[in-house]
């Protein structure tokens, strides 16, 4: 599953955090949440807020 298609799947959902792995190439993958928030996405890396993700609902 790509970034991309958490993106979408966060944003028909709207109600949960899609929770998916991230590999950084630094050894073991970092737990993440994507999670709707109107029209951006918050992304959370081991369970700390890493920023938005703005205009995912162009997608």
């Amino acid at each position: 599953m790509d970034f991309i298609t958490i993106i979408v799947r966060t944003l028909s959902r709207r109600s949960t955090p899609s929770r998916f792995t991230m590999d950084r190439g630094q050894g073991a993958a970092a737990p993440c949440e994507a999670e709707a928030d109107g029209d951006s996405l918050r992304l959370y890396v081991d369970g700390r807020f890493e920023g938005w993700i703005d205009g995912v609902a162009r997608l």
